[in-house]
This record gives structure tokens, sequence and C-alpha cells, in this order.
């Protein structure tokens, strides 16, 4: 007989259903491909300069047709502040539950060309 150890999380009501630390170069774009039993959704994140927004901004693209997401993350290069949500990014429906998606951008090196991207997955009780 093995012993298995199972770790659930929770944040407020909603439960963790992933997260973790992604470190990219010269702004390259990050991509999630969530499977779920009946369906598959690719979230991808792109990072963009926007001079005609003052600070970061985040918009959102779903593109039906091809069951993604498309992320954009507008003036995530400061050094100082990097950028974050300040709530979590509703992305998808799946058996009832809502799906989101939050994260923190944090830039280092001399040209701030490596992001830190912390993120996590929930889904709604």
């Amino acid at each position: 007989m093995t012993d298995e150890i199972k770790i659930s999380s929770v944040a407020g009501a909603r439960i963790v259903l992933d997260s973790g630390t992604i470190i990219t170069y010269k702004n390259e774009q990050i991509a999630f491909i969530v499977s779920m039993k009946d369906y598959s959704l690719t979230i991808s994140i792109s990072f963009v300069i926007n001079d005609r927004i003052p600070k970061f901004f985040v918009e959102t693209n779903p593109i039906e047709s091809t069951n993604t997401v498309e992320v954009i993350c507008s003036n995530f290069h400061d050094k100082a502040a990097g950028g974050s949500l300040l709530h979590p990014l509703h992305i998808a429906n799946y058996q009832g539950k809502k799906i989101y998606l939050s994260f923190v951008v944090r830039n280092i090196g001399d040209n701030l060309e490596v992001k830190i991207f912390d993120y996590t997955f929930y889904k709604s009780p």
C-alpha cells in the first residue's frame, strides 16, 4: 500500500487549480494550455509597450474559432513597478464554475529583458 499525499489550496472562496513562476527573456510570449475533460483552451500572454497608455494595462481578446484567449499586457516594462492585476481575470466557464487567472510581473536585468511571471489559476467554489 502506497501513501499518497494530496495538497489542496484555497484563496478566499476560490479553489487554486495551479500556480507557479515562469521566467521569460526579451518579452517572449507565454502560453498556457488548459485541458479539461472535453475542452481545451489556450491562454496567450504577450507584453507590449503602448505610449498612449500612461501605466500598465491588461486587455483580453477571446478568439472562439481557436479556443484562445489573448491577454495583452501593456507597459509592464517598468523596473520599479512591473505590474499585476488588482483582481483575478475571468478567462473561462467550465461545468458551471468560473475559471480565473491572476498574475504578477517583475522585471530584472540591466535592460529589463528578464520577466518573472508569477501566476495562479483559480476556480469558483
